[in-house]
């Protein structure tokens, strides 16, 4: 019997991930390092799928597949649906995505490094009004660190405490997001 296998199972994704939060037991790191998981949550993600479309999707016998789907299930890394297909239960960021964010993050900063430049070189004449020692590195490394403390705290007060990360089914409390390769 002839079978047509999607484009995954010759040409499979390369997502990198990062999670944040209480990782323990069920650490989704374990189950990213395989080629195989990894495909299935980048196949699952935004397309719910069942384990026979994501065998034929990936190339890989349906009763693999089924044990693999179901220990990705366990991890909390794909979801069931009520009509008993899977999704990822995170974000895959798109290339296309991360281009965008990192575009906007460079408008941003060319917009505000004269503020930040300004305050730094403020703080470095405030510094030596106060008695500092600036006399072992010069007056730009000097501002370049004020700059680096000035945007370093900038970005501390905008994170806010006391937001949780997900709680997942199994109780635990992590966050997980994948980027596709090539931004």
């Amino acid at each position: 019997m002839a079978r047509e296998f999607g484009k995954r199972s010759y040409d499979p994704e390369n997502v990198q991930f990062c999670a944040s939060g209480k990782i323990t037991e069920n650490n989704p790191w374990s189950h990213m390092v395989k080629r195989l998981d990894m495909n299935i949550v980048a196949e699952a993600h935004n397309n719910p799928s069942t384990a026979e479309e994501l065998s034929v999707a990936l190339g890989v016998a349906l009763p693999y597949m089924e044990d693999a789907v179901e220990t990705l299930k366990n991890a909390t890394l794909l979801k069931m649906l009520p009509n008993g297909k899977y999704i990822t239960s995170f974000f895959i960021s798109p290339v296309e995505c991360q281009n965008e964010i990192h575009e906007l993050s460079c408008a941003y900063a060319e917009e505000n490094y004269g503020a930040v430049w300004d305050l730094a070189k403020r703080a470095y004449v405030k510094a030596k009004e106060l008695g500092a020692d600036l006399h072992t590195i010069s007056e730009e490394d000097a501002c370049m660190y004020f700059a680096f403390r000035i945007l370093t705290q900038l970005q501390n007060s905008m994170f806010r405490p006391g937001i949780a990360c997900p709680k997942r089914e199994n109780g635990e409390e992590w966050g997980f997001i994948g980027y596709e390769e090539g931004a």
